[in-house]
């Protein structure tokens, strides 16, 4: 029954998806790219599993989590924004597969002049963010997973106004439909509370991620996986995301995206090394204004992990 109900949910907020357009939000730590190995991709992954960013694209990849992993990423851009994350995740037996995350992400403005009527003036942070995550993702039966987050997010502006929003992300993922190697995956995103800054309040960014990728292995040691998300936000137009990574041996990867319907942060590149369970990622994302911005991602995978996946 739960099953049922969470794919109509899902299937009918797609149909209505495009009315989303004519909502204003905030929340904007809420939309940022989380994983270096996503970033690279374009932040493709809502089809995608077995990774502890999950979470931050479709939480019912959780559940393919094959070992305790920890992760870290710093991210900083040429607007002097910079973003830190810390994360856990652990796989569970509660039910069958399953698995148990957390994530806190501290998101840092950079400083801005404050001008007083009395002529003075002071350099304040202009935002500083935190977001903790808790995330649960369960195998239903082979091949069919569904997962769920709840999250807490503060926020204040100059040092002065603050906002506490809470907010939920629903997710379902279908392993080899259609063929083998394929999946298709979809996420309910940033459902919750007002983001209320003194009496001023934005709905947050709520988002309906639809996503399909294939995944292949070549010879043994190439492996391939590509996709494409894509987004219903309820402040913007549909936005479409497109990725791929090539993988050598399960320890060199190579990265590259392209988003479609941003004005900024369009293309990106990236790779990264996993040797005995130490995983470095690097993303590079180019802006059309001319800048660009890099994430850097460490983590440790307390098993072994021959499929790579996992931070």
């Amino acid at each position: 029954m739960f099953i049922k109900t969470l794919t109509l949910l899902l299937t009918s907020l797609l149909l209505c998806g495009p009315l989303y357009a004519q909502v204003l939000s905030g929340g904007e730590t809420l939309k940022a790219a989380i994983g270096a190995r996503q970033a690279g991709m374009g932040e493709m992954f809502t089809a995608l599993s077995g990774d502890i960013h999950c979470q931050y694209y479709n939480p019912a990849g959780l559940a393919d989590l094959a070992s305790p992993v920890i992760t870290s990423m710093y991210t900083s851009n040429i607007f002097e924004n910079q973003e830190a994350l810390i994360a856990g995740g652990l796989p569970v037996s509660w039910a069958g597969p399953g698995a148990l995350a957390f994530s806190l992400v501290n998101a840092l403005g950079a400083k801005m002049e404050i001008n007083h009527l009395d002529g003075t003036s002071e350099n304040l942070i202009s935002q500083n963010d935190y977001l903790a995550t808790l995330g649960y993702a369960q195998q239903f039966f082979p091949g069919f997973y569904v997962g769920a987050n709840i999250k807490v997010l503060s926020s204040t502006l100059v040092e002065q106004y603050t906002a506490t929003a809470v907010g939920v992300d629903l997710g379902i993922l279908m392993h080899d439909a259609v063929l083998s190697g394929m999946n298709i995956g979809a996420a309910l995103q940033h459902v919750g509370s007002e983001i209320k800054y003194d009496n001023e309040g934005d709905a947050m960014p709520t988002t309906l991620r639809m996503g399909i990728a294939y995944q292949r292995v070549f010879q043994q040691e190439h492996g391939l996986r590509a996709g494409v998300d894509l987004l219903f936000p309820n402040d913007s137009d549909a936005l479409q995301h497109i990725g791929v990574e090539y993988a050598w041996q399960s320890t060199l990867f190579l990265r590259a995206g392209y988003k479609l319907g941003y004005d900024l942060d369009t293309f990106t590149v990236g790779g990264g090394v996993n040797y005995q369970g130490i995983r470095f990622d690097y993303a590079f994302s180019g802006f059309t204004a001319g800048g660009n911005a890099h994430r850097i991602g460490l983590g440790y995978s307390f098993g072994i992990d021959s499929s790579g996946a996992s931070e």
